[in-house]
């Protein structure tokens, strides 16, 4: 997401900060996660570390991997999709609700003076399966990938 401002060096290196805070505040990570910090004039960087602590044949929810704010006021999130073991899984009130959690959270943090947004996805991996559905509570046992 690009918002038209510059942040300064100073604001930038207090951003970190803002991140981490509006990330345990939106519930986007747990409140004892590490998070690891990132920061220098040009850009705040929080990585999230990877919490999977499922079996492979339990369901996994979303879960947030990374967010950064560069100096442009350019916001990015990134996530694990929800899945099991046979991959990821994205439907369309999922997108929606991740897209909806992280918008939010470009507000929380308290940068975003700009009045111009423009939003990009991408979704890459080759264990990505799009659907019409959801993911229950059960791990698939078996998946059809044609017609």
């Amino acid at each position: 997401m690009a918002i038209a401002m510059d942040v300064g060096s100073r604001v930038m290196r207090m951003t970190d900060e803002r991140l981490i805070t509006a990330l345990r505040q939106s519930a986007a990570v747990a409140p004892h996660a590490g998070l690891q910090p990132v920061v220098d004039d040009t850009s705040a960087l929080v990585l999230v570390p990877d919490e999977r602590t499922h079996r492979y044949d339990e369901t996994r929810t979303r879960q947030l991997r990374g967010a950064r704010v560069d100096r442009s006021g350019q916001f990015s999130f990134w996530w694990t999709p929800p899945g099991d073991g046979m991959g990821g899984i994205l439907n369309e009130s999922e997108v929606t609700e991740a897209f909806t959690t992280y918008l939010r959270l470009v507000s929380a943090i308290g940068v975003d003076e700009g009045r111009r947004y423009a939003v990009a996805a991408g979704v890459t991996g080759s264990m990505i399966s799009v659907v019409d559905g959801h993911l229950g509570s059960q791990s698939r046992s078996g998946a059809s990938l044609g017609p």
